[in-house]
């Protein structure tokens, strides 16, 4: 705090010093993960050093916005179209409903991005809320301050309803896009972005909203080469890493700053799709329940019969986890979401 408050001009350049070095520590993917005496940070050390960087001012990309310039920086990771491995293991089988490509939030939205929606005139705004008002849950009948320690600028915004992450969607899409619209990924986005198609980019191509108004087309076919574990069970690979991940083993025992698990990622750069928070999946208006993916902080895990399986609210930090359906009105300190970014410029083949 005292370093963040400094008046002087050595104070400040201190302090972006910090933030830089801070910002270094927790995205570097060629620093050892949670590995204590191999020259890496702990996940509880780097988990913290995001939390500073958080009440600091974090410098990555459109994480922890202030203005809504700043917001048309937030990333997005391309989803080319064709097959995935849908399900389980040996019981899913390959799935070709996904005929146009897409973009998937590099993170879950974060308090910062959410709180510009928050705290905006506009907020209540019924063009935002055309899935409460079906529902008849407009106006919104009660709303939540969060405890300070889930209120940090770059974790994951929690507690937020299914309407609330429809809502932000909406609006996101009114304030930065002059065409396409984001939504809520469906499930099999979210499983695909997780574990990969059966072709995927040669190496993820990921880029700011404010990239893509400029007119950036979108990646070829030629880009792609053949996923070397289509059916692989987390976004990293087959076998359950425990540094890969926020999860209850790694010893938080609350939201991280995003993308504090660089070795997490999915083939196509999506980080923290595998716990710090399950993620609302599903844009099906009309329907009183919602589905969340993805495995949460608070979760545990322990094998039974092969599989890794979790506690909280059925579902798993696997790639194909279970579904678990919860109400649309319900709120959760293990819930976030992240946005799909739908452009109309065209879709590789």
């Amino acid at each position: 705090k005292s370093i963040r408050e400094a008046g002087s001009s050595s104070g400040a350049s201190c302090c972006d010093l910090v933030r830089r070095r801070l910002a270094r520590l927790i995205d570097r993917e060629s620093l050892p993960q949670c590995r204590a005496g191999r020259g890496g940070l702990v996940a509880v050390e780097r988990c913290r050093a995001g939390e500073v960087l958080g009440w600091l001012g974090d410098p990555r990309r459109g994480v922890a916005p202030r203005t809504i310039e700043e917001l048309a920086a937030m990333e997005f990771c391309y989803v080319p179209p064709g097959c995935f491995w849908r399900g389980k293991g040996k019981q899913g089988e390959w799935d070709d409903s996904l005929k146009e490509g897409y973009w998937i939030g590099r993170y879950p939205v974060t308090i910062g991005q959410y709180r510009l929606f928050a705290h905006e005139a506009e907020y209540t705004h019924e063009a935002w809320w055309p899935e409460a008002r079906t529902a008849g849950r407009w106006p919104l009948a009660d709303s939540v301050e969060l405890e300070d320690r889930f209120n940090v600028a770059n974790h994951p915004v929690v507690c937020v309803t299914w309407y609330e992450a429809m809502a932000f969607t909406h609006w996101l899409t009114h304030r930065l896009l002059r065409a396409g619209r984001f939504t809520l990924p469906t499930i099999a986005q979210w499983q695909k972005a997780a574990r990969g198609g059966e072709m995927i980019p040669k190496v993820p191509v990921i880029q700011s909203v404010a990239q893509g108004a400029q007119g950036l087309g979108l990646p070829g076919c030629a880009n792609l080469r053949p996923n070397p574990k289509p059916r692989r069970e987390f976004p990293w690979g087959n076998d359950f890493e425990t540094n890969c991940l926020n999860w209850r083993g790694a010893g938080v025992f609350l939201t991280s700053a995003v993308g504090c698990f660089p070795t997490g990622a999915s083939v196509y750069g999506a980080q923290d799709l595998s716990g710090n928070v399950s993620e609302w999946c599903g844009n099906e208006p009309g329907r009183n329940y919602q589905n969340t993916l993805g495995g949460s902080w608070f979760e545990d895990q322990k094998s039974q019969d092969g599989a890794l399986l979790v506690f909280h609210n059925g579902t798993r930090h696997s790639c194909w986890g279970d579904f678990s359906d919860a109400p649309c009105y319900s709120r959760s300190q293990f819930v976030g979401f992240r946005c799909v970014w739908h452009d109309p410029r065209g879709n590789a083949t």
